[in-house]
This record gives structure tokens, C-alpha cells and sequence, in this order.
């Protein structure tokens, strides 16, 4: 009896343990008082890339599409009773962006809510605040330089900037009588992403079981993005008044608002010493008309873990979206970029996670 009772009571413990690990989507919350941090690490590369996904969907020209990337992040969870638990994320990623990095911080909080907890099963509601932001990026690159002028110009496609010797440019453009004109100019070309940045509030409510090793979820969510551009240019300084006359009418702030669906199921098996965990998001984003081309994404992830002790679990494993960043860093899809995001992205990550 007392066997038998020892059995149990381990089984239960090892399913609860599932809970703390790299997926943190679950109605059922850790140990009351616990603080749990993880550290992980997050890379893509040439090496690293063993299902071809950057060289096969992104090419080796692809204008403005993610490249290598380096990345790291740190999650610390607080479980203050039996109903509410707290949970705080910071991550940078470098993005091989163009010619230039886009480095992006991402800071996460929220609070959730368990509703509803028996043997078996678990009801819970989150409620949180999520941000991404950039540095100012300048692109200097001539080809990129004339993609990009080509789509915030709208009414004059045809501009050029050309090399004419070392550091010396000049632009060809239709001028306000309909001729061609070339002017030398007094800057050298560039094209800049400013005040790069997107926050979100948003909810989610989950659902979770488990049957001794086993743990499923099911969650639906609802965010409201606020999305903030400034696109600038040297050519918007040059001197020349008919060209500024030809440039008068370009929208520079492309601010808008999103808001967005999310969708998820995850899957975790755990023994005492490892365990392997799997999820699937779908996001559906509804944008304003003219940013309506790839409204979707469809998200899996990966991962192995391994318990070192009670403390201390390790883990390695992987992320794939079917359409870059769409709804994950809301600011990289503009009506500039929309056309990269037919395109597949994923990167491998591997951390560390501390309990006490």
C-alpha cells in the first residue's frame, strides 16, 4: 500500500514538473512561492540550417528577408498562491537584415489567472503587455537603396540613384514637366527605418489535461498591436527644388493599428529525468487594406529536456514559422516588406532553466 501510494504520488509530481519548462502555455501553474529563471540562446546560420530553409526560401539576394541570426533571452516566473502566477521575458535578436542588423528587443510580461484546477484538468486566463523595438536602421547598399525608392515614391517610380565615380551620386527622376532629369547629388544615399516599434495588449485563455506523463493544451488569444514606422531618406534633404516638389506628398509615419487571432495546441511528455515538448500557433492579423497580402502564420516548435536535478533542467530544440515574423514582430511587415514574408524562417535554440 504504502508502495503503491510512493508511486503515485511521484507520478503526479513528474506530470506537475512538465509545467516549468521551455513551454510556459498552461492552465496548471508551478509550485506556490516558486521563482523560476531561464536562460537560452537562439541561432541560425549556414552550419545550423540542416533542412536548407535561409538559403532555399530567402536566396542570397533577397533585399529586405532575415538572414543569419544570434539571439538570447531570459524568462523568470513567480507562482505567488494556487491561482495567480507572474511572468516576466526579455530577448534580443541580431537579424542579418539587408546589408545592415536589425537588432530586436522584445520585452513580455503577464499575469495569469487559474480559474478552475482538479486532478485532471485546468482552466486559466492571461492578461498581458508585450514590445518590440529597434534601432534606427540605415541602409546604404545602391540596389537596395533604389528597391526601396521605388515604393515610397509612389507617383514617380522611375527614380534612380546612380554612381558616378567613388562616393559620387547622382538621381534620375521624372521631373514636374514630364521630362527625365538627373541632379548630382549632395549626400551620400540612404534609405532608414526610424523609431522602429510595436507593443500589444492582449488576452489568452487555456485549457489543459494531463494523464500521468502525458500534458495537453489548447489556448485562444485576441491582441491589439500598435504598430510605429518613420521611413526617411537622403534624397529628402537634398537641395534641389524641383525634386523636393516631386517628394512633397510622401507619407514618411506609417503608423497603424493590427489586431490579431492566435490559436495553439501543445503537447509534453515527461519522465524523472527527460522529456520532450511540442506545440503549433496559428496567427491570423487583420490589417489595414493595403497591408492585407500575408495575413497569416502558421508556428511549430520542438524541444528536448533533461533534468539535471530537481533545480536545474536543460533543454535544445527549435522554432519554424511559415511566414518569417508575421505576428510575432509586427513592425518588420510594412507595405515595403510584405512580399518577403511568403518565405519560411526558423532557428534552433538551447537554455537553462533554475528553480527555487
Amino acid at each position: 500500500m504504502k508502495k503503491s501510494l510512493l508511486i503515485l504520488l511521484l507520478g503526479h509530481l513528474y506530470a506537475g514538473d512538465i509545467t516549468y519548462n521551455k513551454n510556459k502555455i498552461h492552465a496548471f501553474l508551478p509550485k506556490t512561492k516558486e521563482v523560476q529563471f531561464d536562460l537560452y540562446l537562439e541561432k541560425i546560420n549556414d552550419t545550423i540550417d540542416v533542412f536548407n530553409i535561409k538559403k532555399s526560401e530567402l536566396g542570397s539576394n533577397s533585399d529586405t528577408s532575415l538572414g543569419d541570426m544570434d539571439g538570447f533571452g531570459i524568462d523568470i516566473g513567480y507562482t505567488f498562491n494556487d491561482k495567480i502566477y507572474l511572468n516576466f521575458g526579455y530577448n534580443q535578436k541580431d537579424l542579418k537584415y539587408s546589408d545592415t542588423t536589425l537588432t530586436n528587443k522584445n520585452m513580455d510580461l503577464y499575469l495569469r489567472y487559474q480559474l478552475y484546477r482538479d486532478k485532471n484538468s485546468a482552466f486559466a486566463i492571461d492578461g498581458g503587455y508585450s514590445k518590440n523595438s529597434a534601432d534606427d536602421i540605415y541602409i546604404y547598399n545602391l540596389s537596395t537603396i533604389n528597391n526601396r525608392l521605388k515604393k515610397i515614391v509612389e507617383d514617380n517610380r522611375d527614380i534612380t540613384i546612380k554612381e558616378n565615380s567613388s562616393n559620387k551620386y547622382s538621381v534620375v527622376y521624372t521631373a514636374s514637366d514630364g521630362s527625365k532629369k538627373t541632379i548630382n547629388l549632395d549626400n551620400k544615399p540612404f534609405v532608414a527605418i526610424k523609431d522602429t516599434s510595436d507593443s500589444s495588449l492582449y488576452t489568452r485563455a487555456i485549457y489543459s489535461y494531463k494523464n500521468s506523463n502525458w500534458l495537453y493544451d489548447t489556448y485562444l488569444g485576441y491582441s491589439e498591436i500598435s504598430v510605429s514606422n518613420t521611413i526617411d531618406s537622403s534624397i529628402l534633404h537634398e537641395n534641389d527644388a524641383d525634386l523636393q516638389d516631386r517628394l512633397k506628398n510622401v507619407n514618411l509615419k506609417r503608423d497603424r493599428t493590427d489586431d490579431m487571432l492566435v490559436a495553439g495546441l501543445g503537447i509534453a511528455y515527461q519522465t524523472k529525468d527527460w522529456g520532450v515538448e511540442g506545440g503549433y500557433q496559428y496567427n491570423n492579423l487583420f490589417r489595414v487594406k493595403c497591408l492585407k497580402k500575408e495575413t497569416k502564420n502558421h508556428i511549430f516548435n520542438l524541444n528536448l529536456n533533461y533534468n539535471i536535478s530537481p533545480k536545474i533542467t536543460i533543454y535544445g530544440g527549435g522554432k519554424l514559422m511559415l511566414r518569417q515574423f508575421n505576428g510575432e514582430i509586427n513592425y518588420l511587415y510594412t507595405r515595403y516588406t510584405d512580399t518577403t514574408f511568403d518565405h519560411k524562417y526558423g532557428y534552433a535554440d538551447i537554455g537553462v532553466i533554475y528553480r527555487y
